[in-house]
Order: C-alpha cells, then sequence, then structure tokens
C-alpha cells in the first residue's frame, strides 16, 4: 500500500486507481514440482556438492563449467521406473522407499543411482539413501570371507559345524531359516547366507582384521572404536549402499579397488579441459581371493539350498542378498566382471517392514536391472587367476559330504558321489582326496549347545510381493551330482 500512495504522491495514479488496487485480492499461482535436474536429481547434486568441494562455489559460477559425468540416461531412467514400481508393489508390506547404484566395476564409473523412490515425494525424497548409514545385514559376509580366505584360514572346501551354538557373551545366533545342516563347506555356507558358519568364521579371522578389510575395501563408515563383535559379519556395521556397490565391485575387478566416480570431463567457458584428478586404481585384495568370492557368489547350484532360483539372471552373475533385524532393510548386491549393482528397500526412518527380506524386497530390482543392462554388455566371464588351483576333494573319513542338493526339495543325504572338484589358492590346495582342512575347533568361547532345540521354519510369506523373474540360466540337474558344483574344463565356459 505505500508503495502505491507513493505513486499516488508522484502522479503517476489518481487515488480511485489506488483504492482499487489495495482492495485487489491477491491469486498466486499454484506451486509447481520441483524441476531440478528431473532425471537423475540426486546425481547431479552429488555432481554440483564434488565440484563446490574442489573449487568451490565462486570459481564454479565465474567459470561456467560445462560438466560431462557417467550417467547412462537411458539405465537411470529405467532404473527410477524399476525401483518405484517394486516399492509401490510391495506398499503393503510396510515398505515406502528403494534405492539403487549401477556402476562399472573396471572403471568405478556410476552409470546410474536412485536415490529415492521418487524425488518429489514430500517426506523424504529429497533424502539420498545411497550415501545413508544403514546395516547390510548379510550383504556384508563376503567382506569377512574375502579376508579370511586371504588369511588361509578357510578355503572353499572347509568344512564348518553349522550346529547350535554359543558363543562369548552368551551369543545364539541363528539361521534365517532356524534350521542347522550340520557340516557344510564354505562355499555351501556363504552361497545359502548360514549365520552360524559366518559367526564361526568371523571367530577365527577375528574382529579386528574383518575392520581392516571393511576399510580397504572403501567402507569408511566401519570404526575401529565401535564393540561390533562376532555380530559385525551379519551386518551390525552401518555402511553406505554407495560404498558397498564398490566393495563388490572390487569383487569383480580382480581385487582393484577404484575410486567411485561420477565426472569423465570438465571444460570452462573458454572451452579448456579442467583438471579433475582421481584417486589411482589400488589392489586391495589379491586377485585368487576375488575369484574364489566370485565363484562362490555365482554357484547358482550352491545356493538353490535357500534361494531356490530366484537370483538367476541371464548370464552367470555373483550375488549376495541382506536382510537385517526386524526387516529393517533388504538389499541386494551382485556383479559381473563388467556390471555391479547394489540394491536397497527399507524405509528411511527405520522403521520395520512386513517380513521383507533381500531376496523378496531388492532381488526383484537386481534381477530387472542386471537383465535389462547386460543385454548390452559383452558376455564376460569369472576366470581362475594364475594363482587358483583346482583339486578334487573328498568328505570327512571319504564319507559323503552334506552340501547343497541339487534339488532343494531333497535330501542331502540322498547322494553318496564323495569325490569333486573345488578352487584354491595356490598352496592351500588337499595333496589328494584326503579331508582338505581340519574342521575348525571350537574356541573356548564358544561350544556347541546340546539342548538347544531348532525352531521351526516359520518364516511368514510377505503379501503382494512380486513373482521372482524366471530367469534363463539353466536350472540344477535333479539328477544325483557331485557334492560340489564340479568346475568346468579349460574349453568350458567359466563359472
Amino acid at each position: 500500500v505505500s508503495v502505491l500512495n507513493k505513486m499516488q504522491e508522484q502522479g503517476f495514479t489518481l487515488k480511485t486507481q489506488t483504492d482499487q488496487a489495495a482492495s485487489t485480492k491477491l491469486t498466486y499461482a499454484p506451486p509447481t514440482k520441483d524441476e531440478t535436474n528431473t532425471i537423475a536429481p540426486h546425481f547431479a547434486l552429488m555432481v554440483r556438492d564434488m565440484l563446490i568441494a574442489k573449487f568451490g562455489e565462486e570459481k564454479i559460477t565465474r567459470s561456467g563449467f560445462k560438466v560431462k559425468t557417467t550417467l547412462n540416461r537411458d539405465w537411470q531412467t529405467y532404473a527410477q521406473t524399476i525401483v518405484a514400481n517394486q516399492v509401490n508393489r510391495l506398499a503393503y508390506n510396510k515398505v515406502s522407499n528403494g534405492a539403487a547404484v549401477v556402476e562399472d566395476p573396471k572403471t568405478g564409473d556410476i552409470k546410474s543411482l536412485v536415490g529415492s523412490k521418487d524425488w518429489n515425494d514430500e517426506k523424504f525424497g529429497k533424502f539420498n539413501i545411497t550415501t545413508a548409514n544403514r546395516q547390510p545385514g548379510s550383504s556384508f559376509k563376503p567382506v569377512i570371507y574375502s579376508r579370511a580366505l586371504e588369511e588361509k584360514i578357510i578355503t572353499p572346501a572347509t568344512v564348518i559345524q553349522d550346529v547350535p551354538t554359543t558363543f562369548g557373551g552368551n551369543y545364539k545366533p541363528k539361521n534365517y531359516d532356524s534350521k542347522y545342516r550340520g557340516p557344510v563347506t564354505v562355499r555351501r555356507a556363504l552361497g545359502n547366507s548360514l549365520n552360524i558358519p559366518a559367526v564361526k568364521v568371523m571367530e577365527m579371522l577375528g574382529v579386528s582384521q574383518g575392520i581392516d578389510q571393511a576399510k580397504n575395501l572403501g567402507l569408511t563408515t566401519v570404526d575401529s572404536a565401535r564393540n561390533y563383535g562376532l555380530s559385525l559379519v551379519l551386518g551390525s556395521a552401518e555402511v553406505k549402499l554407495l560404498e558397498l556397490t564398490n566393495a563388490y565391485a572390487t569383487f569383480a575387478n580382480k581385487g582393484i579397488l577404484n575410486e567411485s566416480n561420477f565426472i569423465l570431463e570438465i571444460k570452462d567457458k573458454k572451452n579448456q579441459t579442467v583438471n579433475w584428478d582421481r584417486q589411482k586404481p589400488k589392489r586391495v585384495m589379491s586377485d585368487g581371493v576375488a575369484f574364489l568370492i566370485a565363484s562362490i557368489l555365482s554357484d547358482a547350484g550352491a545356493r538353490s539350498e535357500v534361494f531356490s532360483t530366484v537370483l538367476n539372471v541371464s548370464r552367470t552373475a555373483a550375488v549376495k542378498t541382506g536382510t537385517t533385524e526386524d526387516y529393517r532393510d533388504a538389499l541386494t548386491m551382485g556383479f559381473t566382471p563388467n556390471l555391479t549393482i547394489g540394491v536397497w528397500v527399507g524405509n528411511n526412518d527405520n522403521s520395520p517392514m512386513d517380513n521383507i527380506a533381500g531376496s523378496l524386497g531388492a532381488a526383484p530390482i537386481w534381477t530387472s536391472l542386471m537383465n535389462k543392462f547386460l543385454a548390452t554388455l559383452p558376455n564376460e566371464g569369472f576366470l581362475p587367476p594364475a594363482s587358483v588351483v583346482s583339486k578334487q576333494i573328498c568328505g570327512p573319513g571319504n564319507a559323503p559330504l552334506v552340501a547343497a542338493s541339487p534339488n532343494p526339495s531333497a535330501s542331502p543325504q540322498a547322494f553318496s558321489q564323495t569325490v569333486t572338484k573345488e578352487y584354491f589358492l595356490r598352496g592351500t590346495e588337499p595333496k589328494d582326496c584326503t579331508v582338505p582342512s581340519p574342521t575348525p575347533s571350537a574356541s573356548p568361547s564358544s561350544s556347541p549347545d546340546a539342548t538347544a532345540t531348532p525352531t521351526p521354519d516359520t518364516t511368514p510369506t510377505p503379501q503382494a510381493s512380486p513373482t521372482p523373474q524366471a530367469s534363463p540360466t539353466p536350472s540344477p540337474s535333479s539328477s544325483p551330482s557331485p557334492i560340489l558344483s564340479p568346475l568346468p574344463s579349460s574349453s568350458a565356459s567359466p563359472i
């Protein structure tokens, strides 16, 4: 009003015009959706923040930077759609958000990043879950197993007792399905994500070494000052999905860690190239250990006992799920030599989902993305390096090993063939068909619980969950076969 009065005093308006303008009720256009880079807003903001951290906001504005990023727009659009569709499908099961990271493991280039189900969601859409600290559940197990393999504490053929066990502090972990399988190989234990053998591996290795391995793999949030205890192997340490995906990319890249990369090229307003320094690739584990992890996680036969075919995709791919306590986080992480994908579903406020595990919540997203993107990439397999040898093995006392059944509904004891092949780091292989390594004896802090009774399998079936995508991967034969998946000959396709 004061402005109108001033205009009247200056002779620009008449009093009647001033009064009319002052009495007119103002109307406002409805707010529009935030149009910030609708293709990949979280990715774009991460790039902006990286540039500001390195150059400063003033220099960026003054220099007129033009940035070429690693993003694949088509992949990003597809990933965003698949994440949103799956989260919406699981809404009945109290799932409200999802995220995904797609990386080229050979370079560290991030090809797609979905930070939330919907950027325009008023409650949490702007929050980037790929950089949030969340527990990874069993998807953390390969981190621990890789160091135990590196230290030659275990081999893929090491036999561990999967029986009710009480560890120090009266810690009594259970397997996800509340079943116990007796003597199992490391391959079978990791492939089927058995918790009790994993905790025994953690006890043999030591928590401090597990923390050190996590840091080597770029998991910056794992803190040596924290008292994680033996549950570290089950995912008690919080990690970022972006960093965990990059750790899995290191397995895919034969043990060489690349920094996650978002920027390919920067030019200023004069079209001059601006230097963008990147950390050099760093070897953080041997190529042999990286291969052994890839071999176990890509063994569809070994994991079929628990997962059947729900994790199979169009090619041989390594994959691991993770589910946290009370179903607060569900993850699926996996890779081929030229593609790594990490997926998370859950709720930003950390509230529990309704019985949604990694294989039900995140896996359908992971399989859809893998099948779609692998179709555009060369078909590469996991080839054993010179540091790895294959060797025939057999069970304790030449007795049949209790191992993954080719038919998940069949009894493992039905198979009598004991001699098969396994991969070993050179120097750790058995000399002949004898026990490859002694069954780890219980430490003073742990003992089999003879009185514990396995809890019946009462895992409820989630409602309105998606039907697992059919996989072109051939199903295991129902006829008797070696206890462990037989190794291919040198002329066959790598596993």
